[in-house]
């Protein structure tokens, strides 16, 4: 998961307030309810997953496209 780590310092680095949710320390319907809402925006289910503004969504720790999207 070395690529959410990248994207919460980057956040951190940008000032960006933001909710992190630790998935994998979920359990029962909590982590389901998680999982089903994270198949709307990215289907594969692969992590970090940023969703900006229920708008924007980058799949994957990519820099450019996060500064890019909030700006």
């Amino acid at each position: 998961m070395a690529g959410a780590k990248k994207t919460r310092e980057l956040l951190d680095e940008l000032g960006v307030a933001y909710d992190y949710i630790y998935v994998d320390l979920l359990h029962g319907d909590e982590r389901e309810k998680a999982l089903s809402e994270l198949r709307k925006w990215n289907p594969s289910l692969s992590f970090p997953t940023l969703v900006i503004d229920d708008g924007d969504v980058i799949v994957g720790f990519d820099a450019l496209s996060i500064k890019s999207a909030l700006r």
